[in-house]
């Protein structure tokens, strides 16, 4: 799939790229017609469809799909490490989210990679003291798990559909809030992050164009909720992560990972 690259950024916070190696999950294409099956892919490298870094996506967990409200029907996952995808078949019109969870991975970081890691986080210092609270340790390791997810339009789907609105699990999830319709370039996009079904505040929301080199970045407010507007057409990535202390003898942190793919017109 090839990314249409188009604009540079404008106001909000301006970093490198530093979100780790992200995996996402790319559809064969973001329309589609009632009856449609489409492949889903599931991608990984150090940046948003860089052309270096790609690597080793993991074992899949779980997949899950919802289409205009209802379970949709999802074929098995196939591939290998490097090459992993599924099927969906897209029966009737509507918002058709799909997902995808990854088995948890252990990451071991020496103690400067591991201040630097929660610093490109976006973690604040109040709460990178009590990450790093303790005894000192030669190597700190982060459980992550994590999920991808993505949204393609079936026909013409009801403007009043809430699925997409609504999140898949009660763990960390990006779910897109206001009218279904598809983005197009000047719209502002509001996205809200939510877990156990709550609005989560205080979270980054990073924000990439695909083949960019930096990202922009909005924290989430007290009703879960980070807006930006769209001003490049293309595939874009949002994602949000969640450290936290674990009650683990062997792991320090636990840490959620999200990324939600859209298309931008």
């Amino acid at each position: 799939m090839k990314a249409r690259l188009k604009g540079l950024f404008g106001v909000f916070l301006m970093i490198s790229v530093g979100y780790s190696r992200g995996t996402w999950l790319a559809p064969e294409r973001f329309t589609a017609t009632p009856g449609a099956t489409l492949r889903f892919e599931l991608m990984r490298s150090e940046s948003f469809y860089g052309s270096e870094g790609m690597g080793p996506v993991g074992a899949v967990l779980n997949t899950r799909g919802r289409l205009a409200g209802e379970v949709a029907s999802l074929g098995p996952v196939t591939g290998g490490e490097k090459g992993v995808s599924f099927s969906a078949t897209l029966s009737r019109p509507g918002l058709a989210v799909l997902w995808a969870e990854l088995e948890p991975a252990i990451v071991e970081r020496e103690p400067e990679q591991a201040v630097a890691h929660l610093r490109r986080s976006h973690v604040g210092e109040a709460d990178r003291t009590i990450l790093m609270d303790g005894q000192p340790r030669q190597v700190w390791r982060e459980r992550v798990s994590a999920r991808a997810k993505t949204a393609v339009y079936v026909g013409e789907p009801d403007p009043s559909d809430k699925g997409g609105s609504q999140p898949l699990t009660d763990a960390l999830d990006l779910v897109v809030a206001g009218p279904v319709k598809e983005h197009r370039v000047g719209d502002a996009f509001l996205v809200s992050v939510r877990r156990t079904g709550l609005p989560v505040e205080g979270l980054a929301v990073g924000f990439v164009l695909a083949g960019e080199g930096r990202e922009r970045v909005v924290f989430s407010g007290a009703d879960g909720e980070a807006t930006i507007r769209l001003d490049a057409s293309g595939m874009w990535l949002i994602y949000c992560r969640h450290i936290r202390r674990s009650s683990e003898a062997d792991v320090d942190w636990v840490t959620e990972l999200v990324t939600l793919v859209i298309e931008v017109k």
